[in-house]
């Protein structure tokens, strides 16, 4: 069970090539609530991104539509954002 106390909350921005900062590093064994605010709408292949083996879902980019993530004691790893359309890493969320 996920106690909603023990939940960190992290925010990041992502303008028009990719989120910002490029890349945070959290640690293992916590619960996380990531939330990416998109300042700007997608530019070429990055209309939407995943993070292969961490949240496989597609979440579309969209000017100031929250993207919400919930993380459960994630694994120690260095998970990559890509876009959907050509698993072009723009991020990464390293675990340690």
């Amino acid at each position: 069970n996920t106690n909603v106390d023990d939940t960190k909350e992290i925010t990041v921005s992502h303008n028009w090539l990719g989120l910002v900062p490029k890349e945070i590093v959290l640690e293992w064994a916590k619960n996380y609530k990531l939330t990416i605010l998109p300042t700007a709408n997608w530019v070429w292949c990055m209309y939407a991104l995943t993070i292969p083996g961490l949240d496989d879902k597609e979440y579309q980019i969209k000017t100031w539509l929250p993207i919400i993530l919930n993380f459960t004691n994630p694994k120690p790893w260095k998970y990559n954002v890509v876009c959907t359309a050509m698993w072009m890493r723009h991020w990464s969320l390293i675990i340690k």
